[in-house]
C-alpha cells in the first residue's frame, strides 16, 4: 500500500496501529530512528532509506507521474 497523504505526527502512530503489519519505508533523518522504534513496537518492519535514494520519489509538478510509476514497481 502506498500513501499519497501521510498523516501528521500526532495521528501517525494511531493510523499505523490500525493497519496490519507491513513494511514501512522512510527517509533516514534525525528523527527517523525514534519513529522507527515506535513503529516497530506496533509490529511493523521499518526500513530507513538514505536521502540520496529518496530524492527520485519526491513529487514535483513536472515529475509526479514518473515518481508514482517508480513507487508502484
Amino acid at each position: 500500500m502506498r500513501l499519497d497523504e501521510i498523516p501528521c505526527n500526532g495521528k501517525l502512530l494511531g493510523f499505523l496501529a490500525s493497519q496490519p503489519p507491513c513494511t514501512v519505508a522512510m527517509e533516514s533523518c534525525a528523527g527517523a530512528h525514534y519513529w522507527g522504534r515506535e513503529i516497530a513496537v506496533l509490529g511493523h518492519q521499518v526500513r530507513l532509506v538514505p536521502p540520496i535514494y529518496v530524492k527520485p520519489f519526491v513529487k514535483r509538478k513536472s515529475s509526479t507521474g514518473q515518481a508514482a510509476a517508480r513507487a508502484d514497481r
